[in-house]
C-alpha cells in the first residue's frame, strides 16, 4: 500500500514517486538566469549571462525563489492529499471505522450529573435495606418446629419379621423375661430384642445394624448390670440355717486371685471382649459376675491347649 502511494497521478504536472524536495541554490540561480534573460529577450535586448552579483542586485534571486517556492508548494499539497486518500482506501479495506467525533463538554456535564443522581440513589436504597437487615435480624423468630420421623422398627435379618423389644410391659411395668438361664428383667439401655421364630436374641442401636448375640455373651453382659429375680428357696419354718464356715474377706480375695493366675482366664476374658488391663478398672460387682461366669465357662468348655501360667 504504501508503495502504490508512491505512484504518480495521472493528469499531474509532477510525479508522486518520490517526495518534492525543496529547491536547492543552484536551482534557484538557474532560475534568476532564466528569468533575466527572457525579460532582455521581452525588450529586445541580447541574452547575455548576468553575474551572480548583478542577479542579486536586480532582486532576481527573489523572484526566482519566489516562483519555485509556489510551485514546489503546490506539489507537497498535491502529495499530502494523495497520502490521504491512500490512507483512507487502506482503513477500508481494513474495515477501520472513523472514530466518533468528540463529545461536547455540554454533554458530558449532563452524564455527570445523571450517574452522580443514580449513585445518590442506589446508595440511599443500600442504607435502607442494611437498616432493614438489622431489625430483621433483632426480632427473634419461633424455630421451626422440625417433625421427628417415627423410628425405624427394627427386623430380623434373617426371617424378615418384627423384632420383639425387651423388656415388654405391662401398665408401663417391665415384665421378666424367661432366658434359658434364668428369668430376668431387661434394662432398656441395652436394646435387646428377641425374633419371635427361632427366640434369637439381638441388640439393635439407634441408627446401627440390628447384630445377633450369643446366649453366654448375653449372659456376661446381663451379669454384670441385673440379678436374677428368681429368689433361693425359703429354710423350713423353725430351722435356722447356720452356715457350716465362715469365709473371711481373705480367703475370697485368695479364691478370685487363684481364678485370675488361671492358665484359661485370659483366654476367656478375650472370648467376653475384655483383656486384663481392662478387666482390672471394673468395678467389684462386674469383677464378681465375671468370675461366676469363669467357673460355668470352664466347666461348659472343654480344654483345648494348655498355656503355661
Amino acid at each position: 500500500m504504501l508503495e502504490s502511494g508512491l505512484l504518480s497521478i495521472e493528469g499531474g504536472s509532477n510525479s508522486l514517486s518520490e517526495i518534492p524536495h525543496m529547491p536547492g541554490k543552484d536551482e534557484i540561480l538557474a532560475k534568476a538566469i532564466e528569468l533575466f534573460k527572457a525579460e532582455r529577450v521581452q525588450k529586445g535586448l541580447e541574452p547575455i549571462t548576468p553575474e551572480e552579483e548583478e542577479l542579486k542586485e536586480g532582486n532576481w534571486f527573489e523572484k526566482a525563489r519566489a516562483e519555485l517556492m509556489s510551485g514546489y508548494k503546490s506539489q507537497l499539497e498535491e502529495y499530502l492529499a494523495y497520502l490521504e486518500s491512500e490512507a483512507q482506501s487502506i482503513k477500508d479495506e481494513l474495515g477501520i471505522k472513523p472514530a466518533p467525533p468528540a463529545r461536547d463538554v455540554r454533554e458530558l456535564e449532563e452524564e455527570i450529573d445523571r450517574v452522580s443522581t443514580r449513585l445518590a440513589e442506589t446508595r440511599q436504597k443500600l442504607r435502607e435495606a442494611t437498616t432493614e437487615v438489622e431489625r430483621l435480624r433483632a426480632v427473634k423468630v419461633p424455630a421451626k418446629e422440625v417433625p421427628i420421623a417415627p423410628p425405624k422398627v427394627p427386623m430380623c435379618p434373617v426371617h424378615g419379621v418384627q423384632l420383639i423389644r425387651l423388656p415388654e410391659k405391662k401398665n408401663e411395668m417391665p415384665l421378666p423375661h424367661s432366658f434359658p438361664f434364668g428369668d430376668l428383667i431387661v434394662p432398656e439401655e441395652l436394646f435387646l430384642h428377641q425374633c419371635p421364630i427361632e427366640s434369637e436374641y439381638y441388640i439393635c442401636e439407634p441408627r446401627k445394624a440390628c447384630q445377633l448375640i450369643r446366649l453366654d455373651r448375653l449372659k456376661m453382659i446381663l451379669a454384670r448390670i441385673v440379678r436374677p429375680i428368681a429368689a433361693a428357696p425359703p429354710a423350713p419354718p423353725g430351722v435356722r440355717v447356720v452356715p457350716s464356715t465362715l469365709v473371711t474377706m481373705e480367703e475370697v480375695r485368695a479364691a478370685q486371685e487363684e481364678i485370675e493366675r488361671h492358665p484359661r482366664f485370659e483366654e476367656y476374658l478375650t472370648e467376653m471382649a475384655y483383656s486384663l488391663e481392662t478387666f482390672h478398672l471394673l468395678d467389684p460387682f462386674s469383677k464378681r459376675a465375671l468370675y461366676e461366669g469363669f467357673r460355668e465357662w470352664v466347666r461348659t468348655h472343654p480344654f483345648r491347649r494348655f498355656i503355661k501360667p
